[in-house]
């Protein structure tokens, strides 16, 4: 397998409007910085092994193998990727991994933000990439989401919710949403 060639200006974009999103949402007051490994990581197994044949639900399994996979092979002394820069971790610091995935659906739990790249390659989807990238990020922070998964129904209009379906620049996040994350 190959990576594409511009996967990086396809994924730094949404991440600077998250960057942008979350400091204009906090006053400032919490601030996010991002590194992009350098390089594309490939995967040990095909798409099945990540993907599963069911993807309903922002396919979590696909999330729990990838992060499980980067996990051992970029955190840990003796991986084929370890690099002592990704491992560090520093007091009153929450590190993420997003990933931007060859596969199918956008989740997000634990450490780890899975997005596809077609939300952020597909013109059909491009408008609220930065939107689902963001909404995945804040499941990473224990944000459940707001609506309800078989009807699709929201209970909130912010970006866990119905504001999920908007713009990054047309969504907010509500007071509930603030408060589940201390401020």
């Amino acid at each position: 397998a190959s990576a594409i060639p511009d996967w990086r200006e396809i994924l730094e974009p949404p991440i600077k409007a998250l960057q942008r999103f979350h400091a204009f949402q906090f006053q400032g007051r919490s601030l996010l910085t991002y590194n992009i490994y350098p390089r594309p990581v490939i995967g040990r197994q095909d798409n099945m092994f990540y993907d599963t044949e069911i993807t309903q639900h922002g396919n979590p399994e696909a999330l729990r193998r990838t992060a499980q996979e980067l996990e051992e092979r970029m955190m840990k002394p003796g991986g084929d990727l370890y690099n002592p820069y990704w491992a560090i971790t520093e007091p009153g610091v929450y590190r993420v991994t997003i990933v931007m995935y060859e596969g199918v659906g956008a989740s997000g739990g634990g450490n780890t933000a899975f997005v596809s790249r077609i939300f952020f390659s597909d013109p059909r989807w491009r408008d609220i990439a930065a939107t689902t990238l963001a909404h995945e990020f804040y499941h990473t922070l224990g944000i459940p989401d707001a609506y309800e998964l078989e009807e699709g129904i929201a209970t909130s209009q912010d970006i866990m919710g119905l504001g999920r379906t908007r713009p990054l620049e047309k969504t907010y996040l509500e007071r509930n949403t603030l408060y589940q994350l201390g401020w």
